[in-house]
């Protein structure tokens, strides 16, 4: 304790921010336990304002980095439990120097190893963590690569991170904000931050522990009592940042993200990753605060955590385009919108409209934050919008900017607009729609929202009068074929075979990279295939109508590529094929046909997010709240429709199949013969 015992654990975050992730996992037993009661102790010291709090999180935060590093790259279980009882013992001496120069000694081993993982020993390690979306980049065509962060790279990161700006009372909600009662957040608690610490993905921020290693400790039941009391002060902890204004400085550590440049080709774009803590404790007031944030952007405004709101907005834009009283759509692109939103009256908008996540935005976003750019010492500030690595950006983003779109409904009443954080449209009259336009050129500016003409696309449906809205919407794209929105694609008929032909050659390359793993890790290929691959072209489906008949080089390299290469089998026959597509409690694999399934995936998509279809439509602006009665009896329905179908294609193929199929399926239809295929083979799940 005292100022000199600060300054050095702030050295020490600063150094171990710069390492390179090399942690071990908590190990059980003695040592394991209390690792998390230091862990709890200093939580404890924060929330009770102990004389520690002001460095309590950075220590929490160096204590991973510091107590759990790798000894080396071959290092076994043993060895980690001799490594962490010695560093506990000299981490309760307050030898902060001892572990770090061990520390530094390790990582200075890493920096000069040249051993470098091939791509599919990184897919098989982010698969064995069961993070699907980042396993399948590395077994890509062209996977992901970071530029060298030198004095171009950070220049151009740092223009992408604009300075703080102040509030602007043009789109800036007046009122007084209301503070909620405490007692809405009695919810979160241990069981609660278990849950999300389980839900809870992705890799680590600057201190080093990504999910899976925080999922361990605040989620293994290994710890028995003592990660029970861990979570119960962790709770208490997010509690404190919801309901009180907490010193910035006591929690920068704690909302400082690693930023990393990854190569566009041509260009670059800024990936934060934030502490996971942080995305534990925003879960948790995700699943608390859902129907708060919902009510307070649906139904224009999709991104606020309304289900189905994407597929909603896309097939909202549909049918208005589909109306003989359109005229034509525009599609609006923003410039890097989520770093310039102006972060001040988004709060303020944010307490107006939704006062119960106020204050810990306010504690999120209260001051400028540090991005740090690992190995070069370097930080960036994010002071405007929304921050690299926060999983509320999107909840923050949708209710920030929701007094713009009040703005722009009083200046184009008769414009239906739908949007989603900042992808926006805007259909109906020619007149209308261009009020709609030129309001959004002024207004957008002054909380952030900076159109770019030259990337926005109207769309109109009478060929003839293309000159016409050229002159009518100047610098502005204008088609009559139709543009991409929101990973779907509006307009003709043949604008849209050609852009699900397009996206299907991807997907059939995807499938074949897939096939190429199959051969030293099948289940991990299946895995990825099921979790990862098919569902591109199943939100496809799910927004795009009669694109059935274009998905069957799908079908075909899924027959011809990837089921061979699972199997081992040269060929695959018609029979098996049809066993394959039945889901594994009916004896398949669930990889299914997506030539027989794209029209009912769409029709039940539009069944379910009917009533927030008609609200977007109707072009409402008064509260509201999703009927999830009937949201639910659409999806028993369509579950029902389902299973129907399927369990008529297996009483086909029983009647034609021979006798051998018919008895294999029999087989792996009975209970728990199929449940290693609906689950990820996670590692520590052995």
């Amino acid at each position: 304790q005292g100022p000199s015992a600060i300054s050095e654990i702030d050295r020490a975050y600063k150094t171990v921010s710069q390492w390179v992730p090399n942690v071990f996992l908590t190990p059980s037993g003695h040592a394991g336990k209390e690792f998390l009661k230091i862990i709890k102790q200093l939580f404890d010291e924060f929330n009770d304002e102990g004389p520690l709090r002001p460095v309590a999180v950075k220590m929490i935060l160096i204590a991973g980095p510091l107590l759990l590093q790798k000894p080396s790259a071959r290092s076994k279980a043993k060895d980690h439990l001799d490594c962490l009882a010695r560093r506990l013992s000299l981490w309760k001496e307050g030898n902060l120097s001892a572990l770090l120069r061990e520390g530094k000694t390790i990582q200075s081993k890493l920096l000069k190893s040249k051993r470098k993982p091939s791509s599919l020993k990184i897919f098989s390690t982010l698969m064995g963590k069961g993070q699907v979306s980042a396993a399948l980049k590395w077994i890509s065509s062209c996977p992901p690569s970071a530029l060298p962060v030198d004095d171009p790279v950070i220049e151009a990161l740092q223009a992408k991170h604009p300075p703080a700006k102040p509030m602007n009372d043009a789109c800036t909600l007046a009122g007084p904000v209301d503070t909620p009662d405490p007692i809405l957040f009695n919810s979160i608690d241990g069981t609660l931050v278990r849950k999300a610490a389980k839900l809870t993905r992705g890799s680590p921020g600057p201190s080093g522990i990504d999910a899976e290693g925080w999922g361990r400790i605040l989620g293994s039941k290994h710890f028995k009592s003592v990660g029970t009391d861990l979570c119960e002060s962790f709770a208490k902890f997010i509690r404190i940042l919801a309901t009180e204004n907490v010193n910035p400085d006591h929690i920068s550590a704690l909302l400082a993200s690693r930023l990393v440049p990854l190569d566009k080709r041509p260009g670059l774009r800024p990936i934060g990753i934030g502490e996971i803590l942080r995305r534990i404790a925003g879960k948790c007031m995700s699943l608390v605060l859902k129907s708060d944030v919902t009510s307070a952007t649906a139904p224009l405004q999709t991104c606020g955590g309304v289900e189905g709101g994407v597929e909603a907005s896309v097939h909202s834009i549909r049918q208005l385009y589909d109306d003989p009283a359109t005229e034509c759509v525009l599609f609006v692109d923003a410039s890097n919108a989520f770093n310039c939103l102006n972060r001040q009256s988004a709060l303020q908008n944010t307490g107006v409209l939704c006062p119960s996540l106020y204050q810990y935005l306010k504690n999120l976003y209260g001051r400028p934050t540090d991005l740090i750019l690992r190995g070069t010492g370097k930080n960036i500030l994010s002071a405007e919008g929304t921050t690299q690595g926060c999983n509320l950006a999107m909840d923050f983003y949708g209710i920030g900017i929701m007094e713009l779109i009040y703005i722009l409904k009083q200046h184009a009443p008769n414009c239906h607009n739908s949007w989603f954080a900042d992808d926006s449209a805007g259909a109906g009259k020619a007149e209308d729609v261009k009020l709609w336009w030129e309001a959004l050129q002024f207004f957008g500016p002054r909380i952030g929202y900076f159109p770019q003409p030259e990337k926005t696309c109207l769309l109109i449906k009478d060929p003839n009068k293309l000159e016409h809205f050229r002159a009518m919407f100047p610098g502005i794209q204008v088609t009559v074929e139709g543009t991409r929105y929101l990973g779907s694609f509006i307009g003709t008929k043949e604008a849209t075979n050609n852009y699900v032909t397009t996206k299907v050659d991807e997907w059939v390359n995807d499938i074949k990279d897939i096939a190429t793993t199959a051969a030293s890790e099948p289940q991990y290929a299946y895995s990825a295939y099921c979790y990862g691959v098919m569902k591109r072209w199943s939100y496809l489906m799910r927004t795009t109508p009669d694109i059935g008949s274009l998905l069957d080089p799908i079908e075909k390299a899924i027959k011809n590529t990837l089921l061979p290469a699972l199997t081992g089998l040269t060929t695959v026959s018609e029979s098996l094929r049809a066993a394959f597509a039945l889901s594994p409690k009916n004896g398949g694999l669930g990889i299914s046909n997506p030539v027989e399934t794209s029209d009912l995936e769409y029709n039940c998509s539009v069944m379910i997010n009917e009533d927030l279809i008609k609200a977007i439509i109707a072009n409402r602006c008064e509260l509201f709240l999703p009927d999830t009665d009937k949201i639910s009896k659409a999806k028993i329905h369509c579950k029902k429709l389902k299973l129907e179908k399927e369990q008529q294609k297996k009483f086909n193929l029983l009647n034609t199949c021979g006798e051998e199929l018919g008895r294999q399926v029999a087989l792996a239809s009975e209970k728990g013969a199929s449940s290693w295929l609906s689950s990820l083979p996670l590692k520590h799940c052995g």
